[in-house]
């Protein structure tokens, strides 16, 4: 966020975007550079025939009215809007713009009038905006190594569960490599009664074919394989 605007790109769902741009969010609060609020302004679903600044406005205005006091009587336009995050930005202020691939027609117009001097700006897309609000930061994720992804998820899912050679590994194989497939797979494999069924787990995954269906779509890429 050094030049307060940054943009996290990735192909698919289950990657960490959000996640990151939550994390942003509480280290930056934490460490008081934006205390006049955490704004997430989720862009799925923005159509082609709204505007962008009445689809912001509506997002973003009834949050910043519950921060101002909680009364809200002023209407979620586009100039309410700008008035109360000029307001706001004395204390620093983070706006998140969540699920920018549904909004690549407005090229960033929205989110360059609500910058300012002190309001950071987070972009997270499905693919990349080629944002060039002054000088945007970007990463892009991928996958972590499979090594790192097979220790994550033995340690997420517990000292309980008996791992066969090789079972960790291949199940994060059938994970894609998805940060939230592992996540939700070490749960499942938390529950008490499942333990310790990782070779159960993956019989199961055998005899109901979600292999094979996985390798027949590979040809499509790895978004739809995942």
């Amino acid at each position: 966020m050094a030049h307060h605007v940054a943009e996290i790109w990735g192909g698919g769902p289950g990657e960490g975007k959000s996640s990151i741009a939550r994390e942003a969010g509480c280290r930056l609060w934490d460490a008081g550079q934006c205390l006049g609020g955490c704004f997430l302004v989720d862009c799925k679903g923005a159509t082609k025939d709204e505007l962008m600044e009445n689809f912001v406005a509506e997002r973003l205005v009834p949050p910043i009215a519950r921060c101002q006091g909680g009364c809200w009587v002023a209407p979620a336009n586009w100039e309410t809007a700008r008035k109360w995050m000029q307001m706001r930005s004395a204390k620093g202020v983070l706006l998140v713009f969540e699920n920018n691939e549904d909004a690549l027609r407005d090229k960033g117009s929205a989110r360059e009038e609500l910058r300012g001097r002190d309001v950071m700006v987070l972009v997270t897309s499905r693919r990349s905006l080629g944002i060039t609000l002054g000088r945007a930061t970007q990463l892009k994720l991928r996958a972590m190594p499979l090594e790192l992804n097979t220790e994550v998820l033995m340690t997420l899912a517990g000292d309980e569960v008996l791992w066969g050679d090789g079972e960790a590994t291949e199940l994060v194989e059938i994970c894609g490599g998805n940060a939230l497939a592992i996540t939700i797979l070490a749960g499942f494999l938390r529950d008490e009664w499942c333990k310790p069924k990782a070779q159960s787990l993956l019989g199961a995954i055998n005899c109901r074919g979600i292999r094979e269906i996985c390798e027949s779509v590979e040809d499509d890429g790895p978004l739809q394989a995942q």
